[in-house]
């Protein structure tokens, strides 16, 4: 088993293997967005229901055939979100989960994203906004989600081939976790955009 360990790593030195993780993403939002249950659906392939994430679930996720990340999940509870800095130091990429239906708590979710996006050590750190839970018929559009977080100016597009100027890369999709809608096309976004 060494010498298997130590032919890898040495393929790895020179460059010969490449490592497929691309980095490291936090997923953050609101409490009951979907962000752990997203996280396991990844994992497993399985739809599950958790309870409040108390402590951070960190995790190595498969999200294409040529890119793996590592995801760390923190909790969105009032008490959680004030660690949320503490997890920022070499982060690549996050997703910032917003509950689609949860129209009484979008200023609050407002909030804690430009708390995000004021902070210099995200400067340029990739931000996909996932609006989750548009299977429910009352999830707001799009528009309206872009409107209500106050990110229209700051959307760089879905399709644009980002070349890393000035602007942080930053577009929101509507997802839904438990009907597997968006989620590929979102992650696929992010990992693009993910420099290494």
């Amino acid at each position: 088993m060494f010498l298997f360990d130590w032919f890898f790593s040495l393929l790895r030195a020179i460059g010969i293997l490449q490592d497929k993780i691309k980095g490291r993403v936090l997923f953050l939002g609101l409490d009951n967005a979907g962000k752990t249950t997203l996280l396991y659906k990844l994992k497993t392939g399985l739809m599950q229901q958790f309870n409040q994430t108390m402590y951070p679930n960190n995790e190595t996720v498969e999200i294409s055939s040529s890119c793996t990340i590592q995801v760390i999940d923190l909790g969105g509870h009032p008490l959680a979100r004030k660690l949320w800095k503490d997890y920022y130091l070499d982060v690549s990429g996050i997703v910032f989960m917003v509950d689609a239906v949860e129209r009484k708590r979008i200023h609050e979710a407002r909030a804690e994203l430009y708390n995000i996006l004021k902070d210099n050590d995200l400067a340029q750190v990739p931000i996909v906004i996932m609006g989750n839970k548009v299977d429910n018929p009352s999830a707001m559009p799009e528009f309206e989600l872009s409107e209500q977080l106050d990110v229209t100016h700051l959307r760089t597009g879905k399709n644009v081939d980002q070349s890393f100027g000035a602007q942080r890369p930053l577009e929101i999709f509507m997802t839904s976790v438990s009907k597997d809608f968006n989620i590929a096309e979102s992650l696929d976004w992010l990992a693009s955009r993910i420099r290494k």
